[in-house]
């Protein structure tokens, strides 16, 4: 693909609503700011930022692409399922997402009981300072563990205390990859698995094909080119879509601001819009 036909394009974006650190008006100024045509908000597991980007966009000449990103699991294994053009105001969905949210709730209650256990005493009150109106994360009580000096950075947190294999770690509620698919599907969107590259594993990356996965996010910001051009194939071959996106969660998180990292093709865009207007007859 020559670079030319690459367009200012980045379809997985995250804001405070879940676990990023720009506000949904911050990533739509920011994404103006660097010349980006169209980008998509997709939230862990929350719509709570999709009408104020939406707002604010109206405003600018920047296209926003209503989305969510719902942790699913294969076994064990964490498996992102991403969702464009959700109709975000559906109750049903909005229902789902409460009982998600709720289940995040617990699951962060769990974790500072944990870490009370460790010696750690931070309160729950403290952590939903930083929460806010978000759906809280391990990033939020991460910085909570900052804030009150218990470690020094974000990163520290999750080495220590609260990564995949850290003493105070919890388990998120298990969806399945196909009950992710069924949510977007009812809200009338298009499923999409989030950077398979980051998988480690085919046979998962192929579980999620045949569970009705309507794309991949080939396009990422930490797919080599080998990695993009194996997931190129691979969506090519079964006739899916491909999608691509930085992952940005803004710049008080783990990573550097990935936005603009990741320039996907114009096209892509395109090849989503046609799939939503195909399955809901628009």
């Amino acid at each position: 693909m020559e670079v030319k036909e690459l367009k200012n394009v980045d379809l997985h974006l995250h804001t405070v609503a879940s676990d990023g650190s720009y506000t949904p008006q911050e990533l739509v100024d920011k994404a103006v700011e660097k010349g980006f045509k169209t980008i998509a908000l997709t939230d862990h597991d929350t719509i709570a930022g999709i009408e104020a980007a939406l707002a604010r966009a109206k405003e600018l000449d920047l296209e926003v692409i209503p989305g969510i990103e719902l942790t699913t699991y294969i076994g064990s294994k964490e498996v992102h399922i991403i969702g464009y053009y959700i109709d975000y105001l559906d109750q049903e969905l909005r229902d789902k997402l409460t009982e998600l949210e709720e289940a995040r709730r617990n699951r962060g209650k769990r974790i500072v009981e944990k870490l009370n256990k460790l010696g750690v005493t931070l309160e729950w009150e403290q952590v939903k300072e930083v929460v806010g109106d978000s759906v809280v994360g391990r990033p939020h009580i991460a910085r909570a563990l900052v804030d009150e000096g218990y470690i020094a950075d974000i990163s520290e947190a999750f080495e220590k205390y609260i990564g995949d294999d850290g003493p105070a770690y919890v388990a998120k509620t298990q969806l399945t990859p196909r009950e992710a698919i069924e949510i977007i599907d009812q809200a009338g969107g298009v499923s999409i698995l989030a950077h398979p590259g980051l998988l480690e594993d085919n046979e998962l990356v192929m579980q999620v094909i045949e569970a009705g996965i309507e794309g991949l996010e080939v396009y990422y910001s930490k797919h080599n080119s080998n990695t993009t051009n194996k997931y190129a194939k691979l969506a090519k071959r079964y006739e899916i879509l491909i999608t691509g996106g930085s992952d940005c969660h803004g710049p008080d998180n783990k990573d550097e601001v990935l936005l603009g990292q990741v320039k996907a093709p114009q096209w892509v865009v395109a090849d989503l819009k046609n799939k939503y207007r195909e399955k809901n007859d628009i």
